[in-house]
């Protein structure tokens, strides 16, 4: 994801950016076979979305997502809903049916894993959370009034939605691959989202990208096989990204830095962002899974001040875990007893 602007929208980004000897497509290939996340399955369930009569409030906002797509120039959007989240857009029926069941089954295992830590504050919005399911990369980035790029989603904060689009049609030489980089674009994108609707964090707050992107990064590798183990595993595409970095010789980025710029997602050099991403998923991953961090992290995101506060956000992250130049070592140390538990 990147911040622009306090990042009023988040942008799935794929791990390890493409070397200048490789093609897009072969690197596509390689990423998602490190990823090996399914594709969106036609499963039968009582999640399945369906047509029910809209609450004024969802009615609403089904007419908001509508006048910005005659806005520009898109057809006629349907609706459908699941217990937690309303989807709204072209694609047919059973697709989007596909897209919010798996985001039901994301959100499941969200609340699980941030209960599990003792996230007592963490809980399901009351109203639905909305997510926008557009036919393919043209219709989104009109709707999205986004270039096309490799980018297969994002979760405008603003407008409090998630827009994801079928990648499939767009993708004929990697059909293959393509429900893969939905599914992984989606499962990104729907824990931003959840983030920002459970409680978790807050939009109002001065969050650093590097923590929105370290939660996402924590649970995006999530597949519907093994779930339990899933969200939350050992993200290898993003420490290949660190030993990508190593190799181009692009120096460790300080979590000082990290926390308190955010201008490191906008770095030129592809090599730069993917470390950023990749440094804030391990800084996640350590803070969550070491008990005597866990508690730091559940104090640091539930006092996260507003902008302009008293505490710039180094300031504020001191306050909490301590000098930053010792949680930096930390985490380089974490970095060899990840690394050391893969062998």
């Amino acid at each position: 994801m990147r911040r622009r602007a306090r990042a009023e929208e988040t942008e799935a980004t794929y791990p390890g950016p493409p070397p200048r000897t490789m093609t897009r497509r072969r690197w596509l290939e390689r990423g998602l076979a490190l990823l090996a996340v399914p594709g969106l399955a036609r499963v039968a369930t009582g999640q399945s979305a369906s047509r029910i009569a809209l609450r004024p409030d969802e009615q609403k906002l089904v007419e908001t997502i509508e006048a910005r797509a005659r806005e520009v120039g898109l057809g006629p959007f349907d609706a459908s809903s699941t217990e937690h989240f309303l989807g709204v857009g072209n694609t047919p029926a059973g697709y989007r049916a596909e897209a919010l069941h798996l985001c039901e089954m994301i959100a499941d295992d969200f609340m699980r894993a941030f209960r599990e830590r003792d996230f007592k504050k963490v809980a399901l919005p009351a109203r639905r959370m909305t997510v926008v399911v557009l036919k393919d990369a043209g219709d989104y980035a009109a709707f999205s009034k986004k270039a096309q790029k490799l980018e297969g989603g994002r979760y405008e904060i603003d407008a409090n939605r998630l827009i994801v689009f079928d990648f499939r049609p767009e993708q004929g030489e990697l059909a293959r691959s393509a429900t893969r980089i939905n599914t992984f674009t989606l499962v990104h994108e729907t824990i931003h989202l959840l983030s920002f609707n459970t409680g978790l964090l807050s939009a109002q707050a001065d969050w650093p990208t590097a923590i929105s992107e370290g939660i996402a990064t924590y649970g995006e590798l999530w597949v519907t096989t093994n779930r339990r183990k899933a969200f939350g595993m050992v993200n290898r595409p993003r420490l290949a990204a660190i030993d990508q970095a190593a190799a181009n010789r692009v120096p460790w980025i300080p979590v000082s830095k990290l926390i308190g710029d955010d201008c490191v997602f906008d770095d030129p050099n592809p090599d730069v962002v993917q470390l950023a991403y990749a440094e804030s998923w391990l800084l996640v991953h350590m803070l969550l899974r070491q008990p005597a961090w866990l508690p730091k992290f559940r104090k640091y995101l539930a006092g996260m001040p507003k902008p302009g506060g008293k505490l710039n956000r180094s300031a504020y992250a001191a306050s909490v875990f301590g000098p930053l130049d010792r949680l930096d070592q930390a985490v380089r140390r974490y970095e060899g007893i990840v690394r050391k538990r893969l062998r």
